[in-house]
């Protein structure tokens, strides 16, 4: 049984936990994820079906320490050769906690002791060290420092992604969207949104983030489809264990091979006039449109729309209406703003009576332009942007 941290934008703790639980042993809250003990076979299948995720990692040492200067020698006194071979490339990252930023200012040098011991102790076995890569290393290793009476603890994992979970393979290249794919899906479990009955509209649909992740949810298609499909590794692939481990790797492989296989007979089943997305700007309508075009679904799947989300009357009677309005991020935005959010409250007042409402907003002054009563306000972290999703019952 092996210990791993799930990490995942901030606000997302609580849900994170739940959709771990079924694959793990033991399972709790951490600052920004959650920690869980499984087996390899169960933490590679949470790897291709977590929705919330946005990197698992390994945990491989940890060490008590009071001076930094100590580092070097406990990191030295693991056996990495599991992990990294002297032809692969590393990258560390420190991760301080409260007690930790009081005393350690600098946690980039606290990265290069790390970085120190591991490359010693491999070149002591081996003759020669593993080079560092910032940009795009073969493995990144986590370095945590904690507070503990008199002492620190330090703790290193590695991350078995590479490229983040949350990167689906949807996105158009060259397009980044303000909403990341896993912080979406996060919006829509945090609603009431129930994807075997419901109609869904993102009555700002912008590059279809919301779109593509309930897609994939009332599919019930594995959120890494498209990088099973497109052969994507996962950098714990790469691991020297993993490579000598021929059965555990055979299981891996066909488990991707099906993940695809599922993931593309979904979408050549997957239910028409369910979900629909708006907008009022064309080129969103295009980035919309090439989204649910990479994920393979056509245009009767999921219906797009040039409208205003101001004055947009819903093709269907009931439903539950999502949107994420600009937050108002520079000066003099608020003033412009204040007016489109009292238009959506409006509109969801007259035109959408008998939906559920949600508008996910970065901006609590922009919030109260809305004249309606809020039934809940969930809190999410976008990025350094403390939001909510707002519930309202239009009745």
């Amino acid at each position: 049984m092996n210990e791993y941290f799930a990490s995942c934008p901030r606000g997302m703790e609580e849900l994170l936990l739940e959709e771990i639980k079924p694959f793990v042993q033991e399972s709790s809250i951490g600052k920004g994820g959650v920690l869980f003990k499984a087996d390899w076979r169960s933490t590679l299948v949470l790897l291709i079906t977590t929705r919330l995720a946005s990197r698992v990692f390994l945990k491989l040492h940890e060490f008590k320490f009071k001076n930094e200067k100590d580092i070097p020698k406990h990191v030295e006194s693991y056996d990495w050769q599991d992990f990294i071979d002297i032809r692969d490339t590393l990258k560390i990252q420190t991760i301080l906690d409260r007690d930790g930023k009081k005393i350690y200012k600098n946690s980039v040098y606290m990265s290069q002791l790390v970085k120190d011991g591991i490359c010693d102790k491999i070149k002591s076995i081996r003759g020669t060290r593993p080079s560092v890569e910032l940009e795009n290393p073969t493995h990144s290793f986590n370095f945590r420092v904690e507070g503990e009476y008199q002492c620190f603890k330090g703790i290193v994992s590695v991350d078995l992604c590479g490229e983040a979970l949350s990167n689906r393979g949807y996105r158009p290249p060259g397009h980044k969207a303000p909403l990341r794919e896993n912080l979406a899906a996060a919006l829509l479990m945090a609603s009431d949104w129930n994807p075997k009955e419901d109609v869904l509209i993102d009555g700002m649909c912008g590059s279809g983030t919301i779109l593509a992740e309930a897609a994939l949810m009332l599919g019930e298609i594995s959120p890494a489809y498209l990088r099973c499909g497109k052969r994507i590794s996962f950098s714990f692939e790469n691991h020297p264990w993993f490579k000598k481990e021929a059965t555990l790797k055979k299981w891996w492989d066909e488990l991707k091979t099906k993940a695809y296989a599922e993931g593309k007979r979904k979408i050549g089943e997957f239910p028409e006039y369910r979900i629909y997305g708006f907008d009022n700007h064309k080129t969103a309508m295009h980035v919309s449109r090439e989204t649910l075009k990479i994920l393979g679904l056509k245009r009767e799947h999921v219906p797009l729309d040039l409208e205003d989300v101001t004055t947009l009357v819903p093709p269907v009677e009931k439903g539950v209406f999502i949107c994420n309005p600009p937050y108002g991020e520079r000066l003099g935005d608020v003033d412009e703003l204040s007016d489109l959010y009292y238009r959506i409250g409006e509109n969801l007042k007259n035109n959408f009576k008998g939906f559920r409402g949600y508008v996910f907003t970065g901006n609590p002054e922009l919030r109260k332009k809305i004249a309606l009563q809020t039934s809940a306000r969930v809190p999410f972290w976008n990025g350094k942007i403390e939001c909510r999703l707002l519930r309202y019952e239009l009745h």
